[in-house]
């Protein structure tokens, strides 16, 4: 956030971005039912991985939900209901554990 309390226009342009190149990934699901979520998947992972080292929580959290939604996507199209929904809870609770851990070293490295 800016100094004024207002978000920044980077963020809004980059989260704006994530999200469509997510949708477009998406959008590949028409041309191979299992090529659109694998690339959603990349694309979620990419932004969580650029957005925990910019330092930048709200695009982290928008990374972690297009992560949660492509994986389901992905197991969904590999394995029955039940099994993929064990395997994304498990995945989406790791994911999340992990940004947290990343954060809170960078954050003790840093000295706050």
């Amino acid at each position: 956030m800016s100094a004024t309390g207002r978000v920044h226009p980077r963020l809004v342009a980059i989260a704006a971005g994530a999200a469509s190149a997510f949708g477009g990934a998406f959008a590949l699901t028409e041309a191979d039912e299992r090529l659109g979520p694998i690339v959603a998947l990349l694309v979620a992972l990419a932004l969580v991985v650029g957005a925990t080292r910019a330092d930048e929580p709200a695009l982290v959290m928008l990374g972690v939900a297009g992560t949660l939604v492509a994986t389901q996507a992905v197991l969904a199209t590999s394995f029955d209901g039940a099994v993929a929904a064990a395997i994304v809870a498990l995945l989406g609770v790791l994911l999340v554990v992990g940004v947290i851990v990343r954060s809170t070293r960078r954050d003790r490295a840093a000295g706050g």
